[in-house]
């Protein structure tokens, strides 16, 4: 059955937290996912509609008009926030509260007409966060991510998969928080991979 949509996105939008886009001083790794991903994937249109500290509310919020009026029906969403959700400081949401506020926000997306892909939540310092919430969110959407086009179990890869993986600099930012350049290309390798199944 011909599916020319799914097959030719117009083109790929980000939408997240400084996860995808993050600057720390002179050292600029915002947008290090997208523009990673328009060097992987040819002739498609790539915008990150991301922005620091956002929770998936403020998201939703937002959608109608810094998504919406931008994409048409078809075109490919990479969906990633949950860690602002769940640290107390900023979202304070539980772990079912956080995934219902994504599939609120995938809802929202699909209605627009969008396929989309979103990841679980890497560790990252445990000011304000709980490494046992964020394994409690990631055990809740690794269950049932049928409401998704398309997953990625980012902490699935060994980059990724303890809470000590933050203390890695290689990876990690100093922050604990954010990642470096091979961090996040990292991700945008694994986006690259599931948007390929979408292409």
């Amino acid at each position: 059955m011909e599916n020319s949509i799914v097959q030719f996105p117009k083109q790929i939008v980000f939408h997240g937290n400084s996860l995808f886009n993050y600057s720390n001083g002179n050292t600029r790794y915002g947008f290090t996912v997208s523009e990673t991903v328009r060097g992987l994937i040819n002739n498609k249109v790539i915008n990150d509609y991301s922005y620091p500290g956002k929770t998936t509310l403020q998201l939703i919020a937002e959608f109608p008009t810094v998504v919406a009026p931008f994409v048409h029906e078809g075109d490919i969403l990479i969906f990633w926030e949950h860690t602002n959700d769940l640290t107390t400081a900023i979202g304070n949401r539980t772990p079912a509260q956080a995934l219902q506020d994504a599939k609120d926000y995938v809802t929202l997306a699909h209605n627009a007409g969008l396929i989309v892909i979103s990841l679980n939540v890497i560790p990252r310092l445990n000011t304000s966060f709980s490494d046992a919430t964020r394994l409690a969110f990631n055990a809740l959407i690794d269950a049932d991510n049928s409401w998704l086009d398309g997953y990625i179990n980012i902490c699935a890869e060994p980059e990724f998969d303890a809470n000590a993986d933050r203390l890695n600099t290689t990876y990690y930012n100093a922050d604990e928080i954010h990642l470096t350049t091979a961090g996040y290309t990292i991700i945008a390798n694994k986006i690259h991979d599931k948007l390929i199944t979408l292409l």
